[in-house]
């Protein structure tokens, strides 16, 4: 009964006081707790408590890393239908991206998010959007699909300031698109599923 209070007690304190703080964290702080965590866990049970108790989340990291591997090379973009317009390049590593299209080009996209994440996070900057020159900020999220060897993802365009007299295109945009492997031709089929489900 007393175990079942402690865990109570515990989980009310974690949700009232520290995962609020946990939110507003830098990367380096969430390094040195968990460092803390670990170095007490090896001091009170010993290199197997310690290392069983972490096991689990480094392999679902790796794990993801592995997944996320075989997105590396360039691959042919599908915005509409079954037209090929553009590419994208994910880069040895997973850092850095580049992205060809009629609306933007992006030489150098950075990655924002952790390796291990199914949805990875690209950032970077382009002086075109469509046919307005200016300034702009570029996201771009993107997910591999393991069953169909294919890539999924959105790209968003925003101004890094506003202009209220410019053209429409001023104001940034999105767009939704499949990747394919090189010059690979999937089935029809699956991008237009693809394709309909995103734009949808």
């Amino acid at each position: 009964m007393k175990r079942g209070r402690d865990t109570a007690a515990a989980l009310e304190y974690w949700l009232s006081s520290v995962k609020p703080c946990v939110k507003d964290m830098s990367k380096e702080e969430l390094e040195t707790i968990a460092f803390d965590l670990f170095q007490n866990l090896w001091n009170q049970g010993g290199k197997e408590s310690a290392s069983s108790t972490v096991k689990p989340y480094c392999d679902k990291v790796q794990a993801g890393k592995d997944g996320n591997s075989k997105i590396i090379g360039k691959w042919s973009l599908c915005m509409q239908g079954d037209d090929m317009r553009g590419s994208l390049t994910i880069c040895e590593g997973i850092n850095r991206a580049e992205l060809s299209s009629p609306n933007v080009d992006v030489e150098e996209l950075r990655l924002k998010s952790a390796e291990c994440t199914k949805t990875l996070v690209y950032e970077g900057d382009a002086d075109q959007w469509d046919n307005c020159e200016d300034s702009f900020n570029v996201n771009l999220t993107v997910e591999y699909d393991p069953v169909n060897d294919i890539i999924e993802g959105c790209v968003n365009v925003s101004p890094l300031h506003n202009d209220e007299y410019g053209p429409p295109s001023a104001s940034g945009g999105d767009f939704n698109f499949v990747g394919l492997r090189g010059d690979d031709k999937a089935p029809s089929s699956v991008i237009r599923a693809k394709s309909s489900r995103l734009e949808g």
